[in-house]
Formats: C-alpha cells, sequence, structure tokens
C-alpha cells in the first residue's frame, strides 16, 4: 500500500470518529433548500457543537454534513426525476405541479445534479407523489415500447377519464393516484 492510500485511510478513521468523513459534503457556503436565496453558515457556538448550520436569510437549519448515503439518494431522485421529464416530455412547471413543489427548486436541481433530499425526507405528500409518477412512469414504459406512444397516451383524452391523463396528474397527489389507478385497471383486463 503506497504512502498516499495509507494516509486516506487514517484520515477517514479518524474523522470517522469525529461524526464525519472526508467525502461527506459540508453544506457551509451552500444554498438554502427552503428559501433558495440565502446560504447556509454558522450563526452560532451552538451550531458548532450540534453540527448543523443556518440559512443567513431564512434562519432554516440543516446539518452541516450530509452522508455519502444522502448524497447518493439525492443524486437517484434527481436523475428518476431527469429519466421521467425527458421521457414524457415534462416541463419543470408540469413536474412542480405533480410534486406540489416549486419550479425554482427543479430547476436548481438541474443546475446542480442533486435534488436536495430534505425536500422528501421532510414532506411526506412530495414523496407519495414522486413515487406514483415513478410508479406511471414505469407502468407505461411496461405497457408502451415507445416513447412517442407513452407520451400520445398520456395527451389522449380516455373516456373514463374524460381528460387527458396529463391533465389529471398536474392536479397533484390525488390526480396521480388517479392515474395510477386507471392504468392498473386497463393492465388488469
Amino acid at each position: 500500500m503506497n504512502k498516499k492510500n495509507r494516509t486516506k485511510k487514517q484520515n477517514k478513521k479518524s474523522n470517522k470518529s469525529a461524526g464525519f468523513y472526508i467525502d461527506d459534503r459540508d453544506m457551509t457556503g451552500k444554498r438554502c433548500e427552503e428559501c433558495g436565496w440565502g446560504t447556509y453558515t454558522e450563526t452560532s457556538f451552538f451550531n458548532d457543537m450540534c453540527g448543523t448550520l443556518n440559512c443567513n436569510r431564512c434562519d432554516h437549519v440543516v446539518k452541516r454534513y450530509r452522508s455519502r448515503k444522502e448524497q447518493a439518494l439525492e443524486k437517484a431522485v434527481h436523475k428518476s426525476l431527469q429519466n421521467v421529464k425527458n421521457d414524457l416530455g415534462l416541463t419543470y412547471s408540469d413536474l412542480s405541479k405533480m410534486l406540489d413543489c416549486e419550479v425554482k427548486l427543479l430547476k436548481r436541481s438541474s443546475l446542480e445534479g442533486f435534488l436536495p433530499i430534505g425536500d422528501f425526507r421532510d414532506n411526506s405528500r412530495m414523496r407519495s407523489a414522486f413515487t406514483n409518477l415513478l410508479s406511471i412512469f414505469i407502468n407505461l414504459s411496461i405497457t408502451f415500447s415507445s416513447k412517442k406512444v407513452r407520451r400520445t397516451w398520456l395527451k389522449t383524452k380516455h373516456p373514463i377519464l374524460n381528460k387527458p391523463p396529463i391533465e389529471i396528474m398536474k392536479e397533484g397527489l390525488e390526480g396521480l393516484i388517479s392515474v395510477q389507478n386507471y392504468l392498473e385497471r386497463v393492465d388488469s383486463r
């Protein structure tokens, strides 16, 4: 083992006892997940003791270090949303209506390459909407092999729904659930 690798391993072991890894993402100076305008800073010595940071605009509190598990989850959620958006031809406005979140959060996540997981962890309604949207996408992908056919199905008025599914999905969680139930009924026939 060379000296460089040994030093990295020793650093990881020594920092593990401090409660964080070198690989963990330090949130100091990052843009606030809540308001989107402020940045995270230490505002008192309690922040240092507790391992937290506060937004300098809205006082939102986050853990100073994000674990590798949280980082991986943030990237996976972001990548899943990007795949759904691109495949079904959705806009950020459509996604924000479906997930009941702000457009600026989704646009910012596309620039940064991850979606702040705090929004999903703290908001069970958004988490449910996300899982229903993924479920709809998976069902459509299984049923229709072509991206073009999936988009056409979403934009076509269905007799039972009395509207195109995409319009119902934009109503939020309830719309996503009704489209998912409709898909399951159609597939079971």
